[in-house]
């Protein structure tokens, strides 16, 4: 199975736009980089295939609160954005908060989020982190 450490140092190495001279993409990490999309990068769909096919893929259906957005192009990026924004601003919520999660998985006590949000004290971040203390 393939755990989101692996996947983020995936990510870091950035196999998936390994190249040869000739300029096709090559296979890297033990991935097998069958097909790749007009932009020159390899979809999300065709790593998933690679790890269904070596029998690594696991899946969860995602409930309520999650959102996949696709940002492969200007304006699917900018919606990304206003949906972060609208989160942030209209509900209150934070999207991809490291300390928040850290917190809640108990992986940092009380103190520590504090200690975090003192860091951040001049953001709405800094505010959302001491609020999740109270």
């Amino acid at each position: 199975m393939t755990d989101i450490a692996e996947f983020t140092n995936l990510q870091a190495s950035n196999p998936l736009k390994s190249r040869n001279p000739s300029g096709a993409i090559a296979q890297n990490q033990g991935l097998n980089c069958r097909s790749s999309a007009a932009r020159g990068e390899l979809e999300i769909t065709t790593l998933l295939e690679s790890y269904l096919h070596d029998g690594q893929l696991t899946v969860q259906k995602m409930g309520r609160g999650y959102a996949w957005l696709d940002t492969g192009t200007h304006a699917s990026l900018l919606d990304a954005g206003n949906f972060v924004r609208t989160l942030t601003e209209r509900q209150g919520q934070q999207v991809g908060s490291p300390d928040e999660v850290a917190f809640e998985m108990g992986w940092i006590n009380p103190a520590d989020l504090v200690a975090r949000a003192e860091l951040f004290a001049k953001t709405t971040y800094g505010a959302y982190l001491a609020g999740l203390v109270r």
